[in-house]
């Protein structure tokens, strides 16, 4: 806590109105009346080629130059101004249309993920461009062209996927959308599937710690997602999919403008999957059967004054059935006591709301609240065991933005409420390990959080602190620290530095250890929830961003490493015992190191080269001794190839290899139940060529190209209620070749 005081008052203290610099923001005005900021003005001394461009909000800043004061800004098609500058103060420009000039088209293509560069925090952002490359059904597979985030099946039977960010599971990213809760809870690992890909604008991913504007739970990563707007983008948008396993897709965007200042937009999906299929003929389904039906419709309020507003209302319904081939959905599982069935049912209804103020005149001070709420309820059976999960949600977020003297140092500060209940019930009929326990906790966390930015010619600084109350665990202390440091206007090294908080889910969050027979032990004293302490942990990263020319084309290198260290952490133990799944605190040391190194470069005009190496190292003491976490890669290395003709076609490669992994022991299993130590590595490869004319793109896909899989999926397969059995042992592809095919229909709007 020392050291965070200290440093915001470093910030603080920073010098206002340094003298070596000018800083301004740039605006016009809009036919309403409302100054809008101008991104991309230029900003340059007169009679030099000393200049800048304004940013997203019409900020700029540019050194002094000893031979001049006159400050020439210009935007096109509209009338430039020059300015004397007689002291270094922030300064404000309004520029006006120009009806002299003539309307210029500027052409330019944009990467499909990119870093931002004005964001002190580093922010990869991956656009609708980049989402295409993949068939990209839901959010779980939406990063199959990230070589920053893992994706994986949690097991054999459930069909649910994973992602992992420096080594750490899912649970320890903070998932969010346009900065409100989303995934979480009884959600953790299921709710991946309740986001459809093509509802998604773009994906923000920060690996390492986030904002404390965004709460305390960030601890390997946070992922925001931005949904497809009321306001803007297209009218209309139709996407259809189906594969070769049967599974079919259909979602549906559109808009509408109600008037001059509300807005409305509709989002459906539905999916169905009704093909059986077993191609290792293990007697268990490759994926469950089941479909969903999701629905979400938001409105937006823009009164052009300051005003802004958004309200909106989801819900969804989704059923899964796997297992055995021959188990039938339509019977009890009580009426097939020799077939291993597996069900996991799910609705989930949430209203949020927005509601923002801009100061006309200052338009860098803010206010804003946003709230959402959420009720999910669970019913899923794993053979002979039953589980039944409850979960209502209320999060608001009040935030003040605002500047210290100038814009040099800008700030944010506000409080938060996040109120939760859960109601879990477990049951496990087999006689061996017979147990029926309820579950109940209600969560009540306050809290209070300041953010402290400080701009200067090179380097930008973000110091933040919040301070929470949790009702069952106590007090909680976040400090965290950004920063970014321009060596030019090409290289840039970031760093960040903080701490983070959890509370884990033990079931919903290990869906997967349930598709086996080992005993669920939970060893903890805490007298709520499971019994088990809240997670803490530090994460500590440097990056290194440097942008270049590659055959006079814009290329850049990415360079990011980070370390992990766990104050305490909820140990999920597969080691212990192949016939057990254990769950203690921490007693001794769990850390994960990451680095990696990410080239992206254009070998030819409309020819996209990604390549990146990544490196893990992540261990934890459990009971048997400290080893590294299973079902890991140390190694993985990415390429990903993406070229599009003059005629609109696109095809998209993408290959990866990926290391050995350490595998749960088994030795204590009879030999013929045992699996290998270590997997094998292997190569993965993806592929989609499409087209695109005006309104309409089709695109064909191949998923695991080279047919590679893992061989035993299901231990114990044909005696699925024997000691032996456990479908959670998956560390490869469980799925053959799959070829799939879609389309996407747009009208957009008529640009006059």
């Amino acid at each position: 806590m020392r050291f965070m005081l200290v440093v915001v008052l470093l910030l603080g203290g920073t010098a206002a109105g340094a003298q070596d610099s000018l800083r301004g923001f740039v605006f016009e005005e809009t036919a309403t009346g409302r100054l809008q900021p101008l991104m991309a003005a230029n900003v340059v001394w007169l009679g030099t080629t000393v200049g800048t461009s304004a940013d997203a909000k019409g900020y700029f800043a540019l050194p002094a130059h000893p031979d001049t004061r006159q400050l020439v800004i210009s935007y096109i098609g509209h009338e430039p101004d020059t300015l004397f500058i007689r002291t270094f103060e922030t300064v404000k420009v309004v520029l006006k249309s120009g009806s002299k000039i003539s309307t210029v088209e500027v052409q330019a293509e944009r990467a499909g993920t990119f870093v931002s560069s004005l964001n002190p925090i580093k922010t990869q952002v991956m656009t609708e461009k980049e989402l295409f490359k993949a068939a990209c059904c839901n959010l779980s597979e939406s990063f199959e062209t990230n070589p920053a985030v893992d994706v994986s099946y949690t097991d054999a039977v459930t069909g649910v996927k994973q992602i992992q960010m420096l080594g750490l599971s899912g649970n320890y990213i903070q998932m969010q959308r346009e900065n409100l809760p989303d995934i979480r809870g009884l959600a953790a690992n299921y709710g991946l599937t309740f986001v459809p890909g093509s509802w998604i604008e773009s994906i923000q991913v920060v690996r390492g710690i986030g904002s404390v504007v965004n709460g305390y739970e960030s601890i390997a990563g946070q992922i925001n997602l931005e949904l497809k707007k009321p306001d803007q983008g297209d009218f209309y948008f139709i996407n259809g999919y189906q594969n070769q396993m049967g599974r079919s897709e259909l979602n549906w965007y559109s808009r509408h403008q109600v008037n001059r200042r509300w807005s409305t937009a509709l989002l459906a999906h539905g999916n169905l999957t009704n093909l059986k299929n077993d191609v290792n003929k293990d007697g268990f389904l490759d994926l469950p059967l089941g479909s969903q039906l999701n629905l979400h419709n938001r409105w937006k309020y823009d009164d052009g004054k300051g005003v802004s507003a958004q309200l909106g209302v989801a819900a969804l319904t989704d059923e899964r059935l796997g297992g055995q081939v021959d188990f039938e959905s339509d019977r009890a599982p009580e009426l097939q006591p020799t077939l291993y069935g597996s069900s996991m049912r799910v609705n989930r209804a949430e209203v949020y709301g927005k509601l923002g103020y801009v100061f006309p005149q200052e338009r860098y001070r803010s206010v804003g609240l946003m709230a959402n709420a959420v009720q999910q309820q669970m019913n899923a059976f794993f053979g002979d065991r039953n589980y039944t999960g409850f979960q209502q949600s209320f999060y608001s977020n009040l935030i003040y933005q605002d500047i210290l003297g100038n814009t040099n140092r800008k700030y944010r500060a506000g409080l938060s409420l996040m109120a939760e209940r859960y109601d879990e019930r477990f049951v496990d009929r087999a006689p061996a390990r017979a147990s029926d326990t309820q579950y109940e906790r209600t969560e009540l966390v306050p809290g209070a959080f300041y953010e402290l930015t400080v701009s200067q010619a090179r380097y930008q600084l973000v110091g933040g602190l919040r301070a929470d109350y949790h009702n069952l665990y106590g007090g909680m202390l976040t400090p965290r620290l950004h920063g970014k440091y321009d060596f030019t206007d090409k290289t840039a090294l970031r760093l960040a530095l903080g701490r983070g908080y959890r509370v884990a889910n033990v079931f919903a969050e290990n869906m997967g250890g349930l598709v086996s027979s080992r005993e669920v032990v939970i060893q903890g004293t805490h007298p709520s929830g499971f019994g088990l302490e809240m997670e803490r942990a530090w994460n500590a990263g440097l990056s290194l961003t440097h942008d270049f020319k590659f055959r006079y084309r814009e290329a850049s290198v990415n360079i990011d490493v980070h370390h992990t260290t766990f104050e305490n952490q909820v140990v999920v133990d597969y080691d212990f015992s192949p016939r057990q799944l254990l769950f203690y605190n921490l007693q001794g040391r769990s850390y994960s190191n990451s680095a990696q190194i990410e080239v992206v470069l254009q070998p030819a005009r409309r020819f996209d080269v990604k390549m990146a190496y990544r490196y893990l190292d992540v261990k934890t003491q459990y009971q048997t001794g400290l080893l590294s976490k299973p079902l890991i890669a140390r190694d993985r290395v990415f390429l990903n190839m993406a070229y599009a003709t003059r005629s609109k076609w696109s095809f998209d490669y993408t290959v990866q290899w990926i290391g050995t992994k350490r595998l749960p022991g088994t030795t204590q299993n009879p030999e013929a139940f045992r699996f290998p130590e270590r997997s094998p590595s292997y190569f993965l490869m993806n592929g989609q060529i499409s087209k695109a004319w005006k309104r309409f793109d089709f695109y064909v896909g191949i998923e695991n190209m080279a047919d590679f899989r893992q061989t035993q999926l299901v231990n114990a397969a044909d005696q699925p209620f024997s000691q032996y059995f456990d479908a959670s042992m998956v560390w490869g592809p469980g799925i053959e070749r799959m070829v799939y095919v879609g389309f996407r229909f747009r009208i957009q709007p008529v640009v006059e």
